[in-house]
């Protein structure tokens, strides 16, 4: 496992430091707009490049009080790091939920040993505050959930202000699940101000309302400020890349069969298969005719929108849960998205590593990689 950030016996002093630090944050940025004239003007290159290629490690620090067994699964190791950076992987990110960094008095020294090895391992990491869906929701209604969602990063980008620029990026907040992009744009606005009074030379990604689909990003506007990503996620069609999750649309739990690419007579066969009650869903979806092509189209809608407002986009989530998708369709469609997204210069995090989306198995390290999944996406194959 993981080697402890540091020990354990200045915790106090450093909260006292801290708290005093949170309550100047806050109140600076309560006076201020979002300090972007000291602030570097873009990314640096080196960030950029490492974006380019990176992979999620889902779970590792999100979600600890509903699913502490799901987190001890996804546990990251030395071994995991190393086998990214073989696999020519320039970048992690990691999900952080606030409510349990705020709430544990070992949470920052737990989470910084992650990051600290994760740069040792010579990988750039997006940081990413990862809420569950109810502290999304109130940070929309009460502003006490926002104050707090301001101090969770006021704690965390303290001691990575001291990182290169190149080494760390700050993802404000995973899927807003919120689809007013006025107001989402509002909440983006006062993070980018919390982040800009403490590490003003870092990058900050924004994400657009909703679940950062393709829809959300292109009808959202960029901020004022400069030094910014905008990130989308890509799980189209969803009706493929979900077949059998539990969560979400109730329907996907039944899916199975469902192909890529799609078209009435690659359907045929698996209609015949079909619960009644999923018949018109995978027949409609054969008809919808998804495939490279398609894909296209739609990553085609991001990367104008980028062009258009003169910004960088990265594609921070892509995937296709394992469960009820055919292998070779799922590295199919991997192949076609990874492909597509690098002729259009779209960097990609790919969801996940070690998950139900991953690119190992097993639940603990040693890990089993799916090489040919990693061959599909262009990876260097190699084993752990």
């Amino acid at each position: 496992m993981l080697m402890t950030h540091r020990a354990a016996t200045p915790r106090r002093p450093r909260a006292r430091r801290l708290g005093r630090l949170l309550l100047s944050v806050v109140l600076a940025v309560m006076a201020s707009g979002c300090g972007a004239s000291r602030s570097a003007t873009a990314p640096a290159p080196a960030l950029l490049d490492a974006l380019q290629r990176g992979v999620n490690l889902s779970h590792w620090f999100t979600h600890r009080a509903a699913f502490e067994a799901v987190a001890a699964q996804s546990a990251i190791g030395p071994d995991d790091l190393r086998l990214i950076g073989q696999l020519g992987l320039g970048h992690v990110r990691i999900g952080v939920d606030p409510e349990w960094l705020m709430a544990s008095a070992t949470a920052l020294d737990e989470l910084m040993a992650g990051l600290d090895a994760a740069r040792a391992a010579g990988l750039a990491v997006v940081l990413a505050l990862q809420p569950q869906a109810a502290y999304k929701h109130a940070l929309f209604a009460d502003p006490a959930a926002r104050k707090q969602l301001m101090q969770a990063w006021a704690r965390v980008a303290q001691p990575l202000s001291r990182w290169p620029v190149s080494a760390v990026a700050f993802e404000a907040l995973n899927e807003p699940e919120h689809d007013d992009p006025a107001a989402v744009r509002q909440l983006m606005t006062e993070i980018v101000a919390t982040l800009r009074q403490i590490a003003p030379q870092h990058t900050v990604i924004v994400s657009p309302g909703g679940y950062a689909d393709v829809d959300d990003l292109v009808a959202f506007a960029p901020l004022a400020a400069r030094n910014l990503i905008y990130t989308f996620h890509f799980y189209e069609p969803k009706n493929f890349t979900h077949q059998g999750a539990y969560w979400g649309w109730p329907m996907w739990v039944s899916f199975s069969g469902f192909p890529y690419p799609s078209s009435p007579e690659a359907v045929a066969a698996p209609l015949q298969r079909a619960a009644p009650d999923v018949q018109p869903h995978l027949a409609h979806y054969g008809d919808e005719r998804w495939n490279r092509a398609r894909l296209a189209r739609t990553l085609d809608r991001a990367s104008e929108w980028a062009r258009r407002h003169g910004v960088p986009i990265w594609c921070g989530e892509f995937g296709v849960y394992r469960a009820n998708a055919a292998p070779a369709h799922r590295r199919a469609w991997l192949n076609d998205v990874t492909g597509l997204m690098q002729a259009r210069g779209i960097g990609w995090a790919l969801w996940d590593y070690a998950g139900p989306f991953g690119l190992t198995q097993g639940a603990r390290p040693p890990r089993e990689l799916d090489t040919d999944m990693a061959a599909a996406m262009g990876l260097r194959t190699v084993q752990p």
